[in-house]
C-alpha cells in the first residue's frame, strides 16, 4: 500500500510539474491593468503599392509615452482605402479613409506589446495626414514582460497633437 501511495504521489508530482512547464511563461499571474499613451506619428503611403482598392502604408512613432512602457517608440504597417468625403469641426471638406494593419510598441528595454489597429477619420487637403482619426487597438501579444499580453484601447487624434490611446493591458 506504502509503494502504491508513493507511486501515485509521484506519478502526481510528475503531472503538476509538466503542467507548470506547459504553461506560457506570461500567463503566469496576468493582472488588467489601465493603459494609455500618446505618440507623435509619421505616416508613410507606399505610393508604389496604389491601386483602386487603396495603398500599403506603414508608420513610425516618435516621443512616445505610455503607461507600462515609459518612454516608447513604434512602428506598424497596413493598408488604408480613401472613401467619401467627409467635414472637419472647421467646415473643411477633406477625404475619408479607413486602415486596417498590424503595431508594435517598444519599450526602452526591448520589450514589446504587439498588436492589430483599425482605425477612420478625415484626411486634409494633403490626403495623407489624418485630420481627425478614431479607432481601435487590440493586443495579441508581446516580449519580456509583455509575453501573453492581451487587451484593447480605444485610438484617437488630429493633425494637430499626437495620436492617443486609452484601453485596458493584461500581462
Amino acid at each position: 500500500m506504502r509503494r502504491v501511495l508513493r507511486v501515485m504521489t509521484f506519478g502526481l508530482l510528475i503531472v503538476a510539474m509538466m503542467a507548470t512547464i506547459a504553461a506560457p511563461a506570461g500567463a503566469k499571474n496576468q493582472v488588467e491593468r489601465p493603459y494609455k499613451g500618446s505618440e507623435q506619428v509619421i505616416f508613410t503611403l507606399l505610393v508604389e503599392t496604389c491601386g483602386l482598392a487603396g495603398c500599403n502604408f506603414t508608420t513610425v512613432g516618435e516621443n512616445g509615452r505610455s503607461t507600462h512602457l515609459g518612454k516608447m517608440t513604434s512602428t506598424s504597417e497596413g493598408f488604408i482605402t480613401f472613401g467619401s468625403e467627409c467635414e472637419l469641426s472647421d467646415g473643411t471638406i477633406v477625404t475619408g479613409f479607413s486602415t486596417e494593419g498590424t503595431f508594435e510598441f517598444t519599450a526602452a528595454n526591448g520589450d514589446k506589446i504587439l498588436g492589430t489597429c483599425e482605425n477612420e477619420g478625415c484626411a486634409d487637403g494633403a490626403g495623407i495626414i489624418p485630420g481627425v482619426i478614431e479607432g481601435t487597438q487590440e493586443i495579441v501579444g508581446g516580449t519580456g514582460r509583455f509575453a501573453g499580453a492581451t487587451g484593447s484601447a480605444v485610438t484617437f487624434g488630429d493633425n494637430i497633437g499626437p495620436l492617443s490611446w486609452v484601453g485596458t493591458l493584461t500581462y
